[in-house]
């Protein structure tokens, strides 16, 4: 299922989880650039989405 980014409020692209055994994969695909503050937004959202489904989180990013 593809989902809606957001930082700060505003829509910035989508993404997708794919799990495993060991971890689950945030695959983030942006409509624009994502500095370094985006990026570690959104790792803080993957850890806690990684939490939720009891797993290690890993994010991947582009465009």
């Amino acid at each position: 299922m593809v989902q809606p980014s957001s930082v700060n409020g505003r829509i910035i692209g989508t993404w997708t989880a794919t799990a495993d055994p060991a971890s689950v994969l945030i695959r983030v695909t942006s409509s624009q650039e994502l500095n370094q503050s985006h990026k570690r937004l959104l790792k803080k959202a993957a850890d806690s989405y990684g939490s939720y489904v009891g797993a290690r989180a890993r994010a991947a990013y582009g465009l």
